[in-house]
């Protein structure tokens, strides 16, 4: 495949993410897991295939220009550290030819460092709304409780979801 060719299906995935992501800031419905996980997989995982460094590029640009569209950041960082980067280092260690263990143990480390990151950026950043979210420290423990669960079941759901968009859209995108 010609390399503007490439460019153009990174062009094309940014955008769409880029969009999915300036909608459900400005819509009523606002960003639940699932939607930001669905932006990832349709978006960042479908530009796996062009290259690694191409889906990196397809999540900054999306999430540079969110930010600029979109009215308050925090709706954009869910994307930005948690679903983006793990939806490219999962795509990145599936590759590998290590053990199934080992890639577990190497996505669950990198869920943590950005699920940590996640909630150290949003209590410094937004501490009224830390506060008044998380009045007892056991409302935390939960989250992070919660935030395992969420990690496995997106880790099934996110092959399930690509293997079919990637069988579907095959043909279109020739992947």
């Amino acid at each position: 495949m010609k390399n503007s060719q490439k460019i153009a299906y990174c062009g094309v995935f940014s955008a769409l993410a880029t969009v999915f992501l300036v909608v459900g800031a400005y819509s009523n419905f606002g960003f639940t897991a699932g939607f930001l996980a669905s932006i990832c997989v349709v978006c960042n995982a479908l530009a796996y295939p062009k290259g690694v460094l191409r889906t990196l590029i397809c999540f900054c640009v999306s999430t540079v220009v969110a930010c600029v569209f979109a009215p308050l950041y925090l709706q954009i960082l869910p994307y930005a550290l948690l679903f983006a980067p793990l939806c490219v280092a999962k795509l990145w260690i599936d590759q590998s030819q290590l053990s199934t263990a080992v890639k577990w143990i190497i996505k669950a480390v990198i869920f943590e460092i950005c699920f940590v990151a996640y909630l150290l950026i949003y209590r410094y950043l937004f501490f009224e709304k830390w506060s008044a979210t998380f009045a007892s420290e056991w409302l935390v423990w939960i989250v992070v409780l919660l935030g395992q669960v969420a990690f496995v079941v997106y880790q099934f759901a996110f092959d399930h979801v690509f293997v079919w968009l990637k069988k579907i859209l095959s043909n279109i995108l020739k992947i």
